[in-house]
């Protein structure tokens, strides 16, 4: 339920996404 990755996308590389949610896995 997390969004930080949609938040700051561009901060964050797609390798970087997946650690912030690994449950949305």
């Amino acid at each position: 339920m997390f969004h930080t990755a949609s938040f700051f996308p561009q901060k964050f590389p797609q390798k970087h996404s997946l650690v912030i949610f690994p449950k949305s896995q």
